[in-house]
C-alpha cells in the first residue's frame, strides 16, 4: 500500500505543479500512472488486482465526467483522477475525490475571499438554492448577483483540490478514519 500511496502523491504533486505552470496536465503523466497502477496491482494481486485498477480507472473518470461535460475541469484533471484510480483503487478514489472537492470548495472560498466577492457569491447560491423551492421566487431576484459573479470567477487549476483529496485521503486512511 506504501508503494501505491507514494506514487499516488507523486504522480499527484506533478500534474499539480504542471498544471501550475502551464495549465495543462499531460497524457504521458496520466498514462504512467495508469500503467503503474495496473501493473503494482496486478503484480500484488493478480487478476483481482487487475479488476481493481480498472475499477478504479472507471469510478475516476465517471466522478469527474459531468463537470468535464459542463466546462468546470479540463480533460487532464478526469484522465488524472482515473490514473489515481488505478493506483488506489475504486474506493479509495471516491474518497480522494470527495476530499478534493472538499479542499476544492475551500480554495476557491479562500480565492473569492482574497479578490472580495465571496459575500456575493454565496448570496447568490443561497438565492438559487431557496428558489428551487420557492416557486414563486423567479432568477430576477438573483439576476444581479449571477451576473456580479460571472464577471470574474474563482479560477484555479483543479489538480491542486485532487492532489489535496489524495493527500487528505491518505492521511485520514493512516488515522483509520475512514474505514477502508
Amino acid at each position: 500500500m506504501l508503494v501505491r500511496y507514494s506514487i499516488a502523491l507523486l504522480v499527484a504533486s506533478i500534474a499539480a505543479y504542471t498544471d501550475l505552470k502551464t495549465r495543462r496536465i499531460s497524457n504521458w503523466l496520466t498514462f504512467a500512472g495508469m500503467v503503474s497502477g495496473i501493473s503494482i496491482n496486478l503484480w500484488g494481486k493478480g487478476f483481482p488486482g487487475l479488476v481493481f485498477s480498472i475499477e478504479g480507472i472507471l469510478v475516476g473518470i465517471v466522478l469527474l465526467f459531468v463537470p468535464f461535460t459542463l466546462g468546470g475541469i479540463g480533460a487532464g484533471d478526469v484522465k488524472l483522477l482515473g490514473a489515481l484510480g488505478a493506483l488506489i483503487g475504486p474506493r479509495e478514489v471516491f474518497s480522494t475525490a470527495l476530499c478534493g472537492a472538499i479542499a476544492g470548495g475551500i480554495i476557491a472560498s479562500v480565492i473569492l475571499v482574497i479578490q472580495g466577492r465571496f459575500l456575493i457569491t454565496l448570496r447568490a447560491i443561497v438565492f438559487g438554492f431557496i428558489s428551487l423551492f420557492l416557486p414563486g421566487m423567479s432568477a430576477v431576484y438573483f439576476r444581479d448577483f449571477l451576473q456580479e459573479i460571472g464577471k470574474n470567477p474563482a479560477v484555479f487549476p483543479y489538480s491542486l483540490a485532487i492532489g489535496s483529496g489524495v493527500a487528505l485521503n491518505i492521511i485520514l486512511n493512516y488515522l483509520n478514519l475512514l474505514g477502508t
